[in-house]
């Protein structure tokens, strides 16, 4: 068993050195999503802003922000329905599925590029964005309705452990239910995650069409290899959960009036998020060319002499 275990690690760290070098060359792909997620978290703010501005210009409230951080106050303004953020509420998550929809139809650009070996011409990138854009939202459905049940469990867990801490003579049994529940929870949806991403670099690949086959053989594909790919997936993950407890702390420690420096360290922590996430698409292309490319005694063939099916030019 151990004699199998070996190519499987070999190729999980190699998958995401792979993933670490695609981001590195491919890094324009970032700059292009972080500036449209600049832009429109700009264009969400811009009515909240207004709103605050009109109140908090030379005014002691806003000193008393500017200058430290005032909980009562922060509060107490926040609460005032001229300024709240209910203000913006439509704004903010209209931006947010704004974001969400580029990046889906962005996600099959990216992942052919990062197949490809080489930088796609704009033209190709877009194309096959389009090729792939009804594929991933048919794929984006087949996932929720797997989390469905997901969420539900956690709903029943959420409730037992509630009866737990009131009926049981153990006052604590009922957190630690929620604490080993939903951590069980977090590393499934994990799972459905890598799942349905290892299906749209399946279809992307091979040119797969049909979004349930592409599901059905990634979940195979998945269940087969789950201790590689989660390695795949984690690593930068990891590396995203130090980064952003770090940038938070220094967040923290910022005074308020150093405007920019807190508006560095927000971008810094969004290209963090974006760049990670992209990390991981990489590793997951480069692992998946690595277990189909070759029989196993060549699985470590560089990906740019691999062959990559051309994408459709229709969603039929």
């Amino acid at each position: 068993m151990a004699v199998g275990e070996v190519p499987e690690k070999q190729m999980a760290n190699a998958a995401v050195r792979s993933g670490w070098g695609l981001l590195w060359r491919r890094q324009r792909i970032l700059w292009w999503v972080w500036l449209v997620n600049l832009a429109l978290a700009w264009l969400a703010s811009g009515p909240l802003n207004a709103r605050w501005r009109a109140v908090l210009d030379h005014s002691l409230a806003a000193d008393q922000l500017l200058h430290g951080f005032n909980l009562a106050r922060y509060i107490e303004l926040t609460s005032l329905p001229q300024i709240g953020f209910g203000s913006a509420f439509s704004s903010f998550p209209l931006a947010g599925g704004l974001f969400f929809l580029f990046m889906l139809f962005m996600t099959g650009g990216i992942l052919q590029e990062y197949a490809s070996g080489h930088k796609l011409a704009s033209g190709e990138f877009f194309q096959a964005s389009g090729a792939f854009f009804w594929r991933f939202v048919r794929l984006l459905l087949m996932m929720l309705i797997v989390l469905l049940p997901i969420a539900a469990l956690a709903a029943a867990i959420r409730k037992w452990s509630g009866q737990l801490s009131s009926d049981s003579p153990r006052e604590t049994l009922g957190f630690w239910v929620d604490v080993v529940g939903f951590a069980c929870l977090f590393l499934l949806a994990i799972c459905v995650r890598l799942w349905f991403d290892m299906a749209q670099v399946h279809a992307v690949v091979s040119g797969e069409r049909s979004s349930f086959r592409a599901a059905g053989r990634a979940l195979r594909l998945t269940w087969s290899s789950l201790g590689s790919l989660l390695v795949v997936y984690l690593a930068p993950s990891v590396v995203a959960w130090i980064a952003s407890a770090l940038i938070l702390l220094l967040w923290t420690l910022v005074p308020g009036h150093l405007v920019a420096v807190t508006f560095l360290l927000g971008q810094l922590w969004m290209l963090v998020l974006l760049g990670t996430r992209l990390w991981q698409r990489g590793g997951e292309v480069g692992w998946y060319q690595s277990r189909f490319a070759a029989p196993a005694e060549s699985v470590a063939a560089p990906a740019a002499e691999l062959p990559l099916a051309s994408p459709p030019l229709s969603n039929a």
